[in-house]
């Protein structure tokens, strides 16, 4: 919105003249452009366009957690809201990355792992939602960490 004002010459009347005439000079500096046309790149996915890391645009997790609960009639846990930015079209099947699916199989193994019934029981013991979320995504760092520092020796 601001783009098409700037662009027609126009003001945007919710900014003061003072700080737009700032605008429109700093997003004439060469540098400035060359930084936008490559982020425009990227987000378009020209050459070296890097990879979406989620699919929840510019909504923040924290509004995708509300739509989530109002939906499901329940507070979601990090896990739930983890599948429906990471896979596409919300599908919880088709993830956007091999990371996105390395971090998911890593909660379900975990999951599984950590639900096992207590000897001499046929329950299964409760998990913590949330420190099995930070777990898996904190094994998928280090292991990333791992690579890069063996890739510098």
């Amino acid at each position: 919105m601001l783009r098409k004002k700037w662009e027609n010459g126009e003001q945007d009347n919710r900014i003061s003249t003072h700080v737009w005439l700032r605008w429109v000079e700093f997003w004439g500096i060469p540098d400035f452009r060359a930084k936008s046309t490559t982020q425009k790149r990227n987000r378009k996915g020209g050459e070296d366009h890097y990879p979406a890391t989620h699919t929840g645009g510019s909504a923040s997790h924290r509004a995708h957690a509300a739509i989530l609960a109002e939906t499901n009639d329940k507070v979601p846990t990090p896990t739930d809201i983890y599948e429906h930015t990471h896979t596409v079209n919300n599908d919880r099947v088709n993830w956007i990355n091999k990371k996105a699916e390395r971090v998911y199989k890593r909660i379900k193994e975990l999951r599984e792992l950590r639900s096992q019934p207590l000897e001499g029981s046929s329950e299964p013991q409760p998990v913590d939602e949330d420190q099995l979320f930070f777990d898996a995504v904190m094994n998928e760092m280090k292991n990333q960490l791992a690579m890069v520092l063996n890739h510098q020796n």
